[in-house]
């Protein structure tokens, strides 16, 4: 008689883009067998640029592990997207041979605008998950893309 073992927990990809150029943070568990979670940050063309690996051997068996790994996943995915943004992985990703250095954008030109002769109705903003299709992402944009995944991440 075989006793069914727990599959892996899913993990987590998002896209983002730092500094005008893509990376990819892919988080995953690698189930009880090698009970530990990793994290990527992957450059354009694949390349990692860091890794995070953890442990969670001491929860296997407990009841306490299917929501002690899911906070693991949650919780290393976050702070991955986190230090890109603040720039922790800036020395590695000039390292790689393929990446352009990373040039910020310049500031868009001023556009001149006459004033509204009445206030304009201004409808209620709906709560969304940023898009990335096509745009350049600043600082304060990936600071909303992270709130983002972290509001779905615990709403799931």
């Amino acid at each position: 008689m075989s006793s069914k073992r727990p599959s892996p927990l899913v993990g987590y990809n998002t896209g983002v883009k730092y500094r005008g150029v893509p990376y990819h943070v892919q988080t995953e568990d690698s189930g009880i067998d090698h009970p530990h979670v990793t994290t990527h940050l992957f450059a354009e063309g694949g390349h990692i640029v860091a890794t995070r690996k953890t442990s969670y051997a001491h929860h296997v068996g407990t009841p306490a592990y299917p929501e002690a790994v899911k906070q693991l996943i949650r919780g290393q995915h976050k702070e991955m997207l986190i230090a890109l943004r603040d720039g922790c992985y800036d020395a590695l990703i000039t390292q790689v041979p393929s990446m352009p250095p990373a040039v910020p954008e310049p500031a868009p030109e001023p556009i001149a605008v006459d004033p509204p002769t009445e206030p304009a109705a201004v409808p209620p903003r709906r709560r969304s998950r940023p898009s990335l299709a096509g745009t350049e992402r600043s600082r304060d944009s990936l600071d909303e893309i992270i709130i983002a995944d972290l509001a779905l991440l615990l709403d799931e």
